[in-house]
């Protein structure tokens, strides 16, 4: 039977057409007029999708497995609603599930969300209320022979293989049980629910170091990717370790950091930029904030230096240098892994600052000595507190004219000197040590053996070296005064 349309049928229809992805309009064009429609009736208004918005819909539209980590506000959860409604919207017979931590949450996203993303945009035509056939909470059908479903954590999906699955921030923060125990109901949905050559989509923020992403991280079957706000701070904690999982760097742009506008970082997205991240920072915790929009998972538990502070204990002025007493260095060398080296002021209070860093693979002696130089140059002469474990190494640096001795390697030892040197507030780091910050923060002791982790440290055992070399003098008196 064929209906006569009105101005304004043709007018959605012609709009509806003319905003098919599948039929060449370029994914982010559909993406931006279904959030205009949306987030224009919003208080919040509306944000213009970034760079990174168009890489998500180029990998949704591979159809390829992924598990998509990305930081709060980043439209995360509303650009894969958005590519599950043109999915229903323009191909008949298509089936999606979205399952989320629980049942009040994932009627927020694919009920409530839903509709309002529908209705506010009319053009949406085999979306509308009355173009369905069931319009429930936990099931939506529409007259073309597409379908919503809606699970939850440990529940169960009811109807049909879907050609689509989302899995949507399926854990809170304070965890929801074994983490095995997820993992292994995540697979038995997954596998039976998804129709063969359809996809999953699994989508979040990181919750705590051994959440239900750190389980997935190595199943070859998902495309991981995560997408911090600050693509610095993500590096600093999982570059060396997760290269597969760090996202297009061409994504992001050059600004001043959020925390500190005096040094560069690269962030993700302008309209998430500095002065945003820095407001949400003035709201929260830094672990919190780290966690959310870092993706970096900050705990106490555990940590080796857990009471260092980067409000307490992080300075970004240079020292007058009538108030420093001499100059000390750390050396851990660099053995299948970049050496860590530094420079500090012991100051005539007794503290001491840690003025600048270096970390970087070496190839020989010069490479060291270059690097001491250059600290030397600038700051003083001073002590190289080394690691004791290479004495050819320190015969060399001493041949070259620095006074390089071993540092007392007893690391438990050295371990609770820094730490209380923390406690006392008499150790702060400079804002340009970037990278010791970051180890300081990541150090952390192994829940087994009892022992710090090695992984990453090799600013935080220069730290110990340098420290340990002016607190214990050698028989030859060949180090600092040794006063602390």
């Amino acid at each position: 039977m064929s209906v006569a349309l009105s101005a304004d049928d043709v007018t959605l229809a012609d709009k509806r057409a003319s905003f098919n992805p599948f039929d060449g309009c370029p994914w982010i064009e559909f993406f931006e007029e279904l959030t205009w429609g949306y987030m224009t009736r919003e208080d919040r208004g509306w944000s213009e999708p970034g760079p990174h918005h168009e890489q998500w819909f180029d990998d949704f539209e591979r159809g390829d497995d992924l598990i998509r980590l990305a930081h709060r506000g980043s439209l995360k959860t509303t650009s894969t609603l958005a590519y599950t409604i043109a999915c229903l919207e323009y191909k008949s017979g298509f089936h999606a599930a979205w399952i989320g931590n629980n049942e009040t949450l994932a009627y927020e996203k694919a009920h409530s969300e839903f509709n309002k993303l529908v209705e506010r945009n009319p053009w949406l035509t085999n979306l509308q209320e009355e173009n369905r056939t069931t319009d429930q909470k936990g099931k939506k059908e529409f007259g073309h022979d597409s379908s919503l479903s809606v699970g939850w954590l440990f529940g169960g999906v009811e109807g049909v293989h879907v050609d689509l699955l989302n899995v949507d921030d399926v854990i809170k923060e304070k965890g929801d049980g074994d983490m095995q125990e997820i993992e292994d109901w995540l697979s038995s949905v997954i596998v039976p629910v998804q129709e063969h050559g359809g996809q999953t989509i699994v989508i979040g923020t990181r919750k705590t170091p051994t959440d239900i992403y750190s389980l997935l991280a190595d199943r070859e079957g998902f495309s991981f990717t995560e997408y911090p706000a600050v693509l610095d701070e993500w590096d600093a904690e999982f570059r060396e370790d997760a290269p597969g999982r760090r996202p297009d760097p061409g994504l992001y742009h050059q600004s001043p950091h959020p925390l500190d506008p005096d040094r560069e970082c690269q962030l993700l997205w302008d309209e998430r930029g500095a002065d945003y991240l820095a407001d949400a920072r003035s709201k929260q915790s830094e672990h919190a904030w780290m966690r959310e929009f870092c993706l970096v998972v900050q705990t106490r538990e555990g940590a080796v230096y857990d009471l260092f502070d980067s409000q307490k204990h992080v300075f970004s002025n240079d020292p007058d240098e009538r108030d420093v007493q001499y100059w000390l260095n750390g050396l851990d060398w660099g053995s299948g892994h970049p050496a860590g080296m530094l420079v500090m002021a012991r100051r005539s209070d007794g503290g001491v600052d840690v003025l600048d860093e270096a970390k970087d693979p070496v190839t020989g002696t010069s490479d060291y000595v270059d690097a001491l130089s250059t600290f030397q140059a600038e700051f003083g002469p001073g002590t190289v507190g080394c690691d004791p474990s290479d004495k050819r190494g320190i015969d060399d640096l001493s041949e070259e004219g620095f006074d390089a001795v071993a540092a007392d390697n007893d690391i438990e030892a050295g371990i609770r000197v820094v730490k209380d040197l923390f406690a006392s507030g008499d150790l702060r780091i400079h804002t340009r040590c970037e990278e010791l910050i970051s180890e300081l923060k990541a150090y952390r002791y192994n829940q087994t053996t009892g022992k710090p982790v090695k992984k990453n440290d090799h600013l935080v055992d220069g730290l110990r070296y340098g420290i340990m070399a002016d607190e214990y003098p050698d028989e030859g008196g060949n180090s600092g005064s040794g006063t602390w």
